[in-house]
């Protein structure tokens, strides 16, 4: 993990091993986010230096290659259809930020944090060349039926 990420993710405390009163805040914080449409600005990433050209699409977004500090990270942008969509995917994506900078799992990426690009919102992680699990296991001839279908 790179030493930007990491002060990025010590910046708000872990809630995984807290007290009782650290958890209930943390909660509250998730609940305040998706209400407020905001996030907490220490989650924002302002040096980034994003990819122009999506190179995989998910229900809520795009997936664009960029680079934080020289090393390759993924950002993953929110698709907008409508205006209507914009207040309930903030609300999806503070929520997500917030609680995916918890877990602390070697199967699990870790989150460096939040940009801003064209006046969408962004969720930045680090970049995976074999790209997302399902299209990792259809191209590997040795994969597995059952791994394919857990994922």
């Amino acid at each position: 993990m790179m030493a930007h990420s990491r002060s990025v993710q010590l910046r708000l405390p872990k809630v995984r091993n807290a007290t009782p009163a650290v958890a209930t805040i943390h909660a509250g914080t998730v609940r305040l986010s998706c209400h407020s449409k905001l996030y907490p600005r220490c989650l924002t990433l302002p040096d980034l230096d994003n990819g122009r050209q999506a190179v995989a699409g998910g229900s809520f977004g795009d997936v664009y290659r960029g680079f934080l500090g020289g090393r390759s990270v993924a950002i993953k942008m929110m698709r907008l259809f409508q205006q209507s969509d914009v207040d309930v995917l903030l609300k999806e994506f503070a929520r997500e930020a917030l609680i995916w900078r918890q877990f602390c799992h070697p199967n699990v990426l870790p989150f460096f944090g939040l940009y801003y690009c064209d006046g969408r919102l962004c969720l930045v992680s680090p970049w995976m060349e074999n790209g997302h699990i399902r299209a990792f296991l259809k191209r590997e001839s040795h994969s597995n039926d059952y791994l394919l279908s857990l994922s």
